[in-house]
């Protein structure tokens, strides 16, 4: 007697029959972590005044967020900040010798010639175009006396990421 199926191709027929029904059905899919992954990988195009403008804000956030003490000649921030791919926060007391190069260091030097002769500073950004990092410096102020520099590298799609279209 000739079988035209054997067990093992009735087996597997049926197998396709039941992965076919499974992938039809009416099930709907949530797509939205996909298109949230596809917008975050998404080419934006900023202009860079609108880049060095999140800067401050982002700089600005951060100073109001943390809070220093002095302590044996240096300063200290109290508060943790988590710098996973984010900010990377350093802080100088005027009359040290910081061990810091270019943009930075002329920055710290004119922050410090402010608080001798009795001008006031602002916060200031600057592009430091060679490490994709934007850099947001601001005096720290301690009990009304500056006493330092709080020196903050963003990097740049850390700020564009921030930046909403």
């Amino acid at each position: 007697m000739d079988r035209p199926y054997t067990k093992t191709s009735l087996f597997g027929l049926m197998f396709c029959g039941l992965a076919m029904m499974i992938s039809c059905s009416d099930q709907k899919i949530d797509t939205t972590a996909a298109r949230e992954e596809m917008k975050a990988r998404e080419i934006k195009v900023v202009p860079e005044a609108q880049v060095l403008e999140k800067a401050l804000s982002i700089g600005n956030d951060l100073m109001t967020s943390l809070s220093f003490s002095l302590d044996q000649d240096s300063l200290v921030n109290k508060t943790p900040v988590s710098e996973n791919d984010g900010p990377i926060i350093s802080f100088y007391l005027y009359g040290s010798r910081p061990k810091i190069s270019g943009k930075e260091k002329q920055l710290f030097e004119a922050y410090a010639y402010n608080a001798e002769n009795s001008i006031k500073s602002e916060p200031n950004v600057q592009d430091l175009a060679s490490d994709k990092m934007i850099l947001f410096t601001a005096p720290v102020i301690i009990e009304g006396k500056e006493v330092g520099v709080s020196s903050i590298r963003i990097p740049r799609k850390y700020i564009i990421n921030q930046i909403e279209n």
